[in-house]
């Protein structure tokens, strides 16, 4: 990982990568670099919540870039979900030995339809990756606090952010939840990412990095099980042939999907309770 100078340093970096893959996108949407581009945001996010603690208040290009490609993260959102499906669907037929062709082709049409609405959209964000645009000198003006109190927050935002997630997994942990546990887990990760960044001796006791991926994946294939049954269920709705065979064959890959979303949700909870609650 890269070193930085300041937290500063760090937001002005990810700033200009989120220009950098904007520009790109302009010109050609690939689905990759999209996906870069939305990973870039989420770690800006991250670092938002830890600037607010610190009372950094000049980051207005920050919200200039979140305002002007909403829908562009919603659409490659859309997108990762759909070839995530692809993929699945694959790996489903080598488990069952059928092949759910129409369904595939669906998915296909569906990925091919939203890369379209995401080269066609409108940025309205002027953020691009032109040195003249945002300037590394300009971190030489903001008023950072002192390596001490920026740790001290950082760790009273991860204790506060943790205590959350220990909550939200105790008991019967529902769909919810599992959902803010993921968000909260990658927040805490991107944070420390930047910590470590620029503070080489910098370690959190209460969880480390390893084990927030291990919650994210977890979590991670429940969600992607519950999308499964979701564009499923949508996919049976928009089918005209009422051929029940065909029907019988896509009602067995929904029951199929819907043991294997029960047992990633059973790994999912015991992951989260075992890392979270000890």
């Amino acid at each position: 990982m890269a070193v930085f100078e300041s937290i500063y340093d760090y937001y002005l970096h990810q700033l200009l990568n989120c220009g950098s893959y904007l520009e790109q996108c302009k010109v050609h949407a690939e689905p990759e670099l999209v996906h870069q581009l939305r990973l870039s945001i989420k770690k800006l996010r991250a670092f938002k919540l830890l600037a607010d603690r610190l009372e950094i208040s000049d980051i207005d290009d920050y919200q200039q870039l979140i305002d002007g490609v909403k829908k562009m993260f919603k659409l490659a959102g859309q997108i990762r979900d759909t070839q995530v499906q692809i993929y699945m669907l694959a790996s489903c037929k080598e488990q069952t030995g059928v092949a759910y062709t129409m369904f595939h082709k669906w998915l296909l049409k569906r990925e091919k339809r939203k890369i379209s609405q995401l080269c066609g959209s409108k940025f309205k964000s002027s953020i691009n990756s032109e040195s003249g645009t945002i300037s590394h000198g300009k971190a030489s003006t903001i008023q950072l606090p002192e390596k001490n109190a920026i740790i001290s927050s950082a760790q009273i935002l991860l204790n506060e952010m943790h205590l959350k997630t220990q909550i939200l997994a105790t008991g019967s942990i529902g769909n919810e939840n599992l959902h803010e546990i993921r968000k909260i887990t990658k927040q805490m990760r991107y944070i420390i990412a930047i910590l470590t960044g620029i503070y080489t001796d910098f370690e959190y006791p209460k969880i480390t990095v390893e084990t927030l991926k291990e919650i994210e994946n977890a979590v991670g294939n429940w969600h992607d099980n519950l999308i499964r049954i979701e564009f499923i269920e949508r996919f049976v709705k928009k089918l005209k042939d009422n051929d029940e065979v065909i029907l019988l064959k896509y009602k067995g890959l929904a029951e199929f999907s819907q043991t294997s979303l029960g047992e990633a949700y059973e790994k999912g909870c015991l992951i989260v309770k075992t890392n979270l609650l000890g």
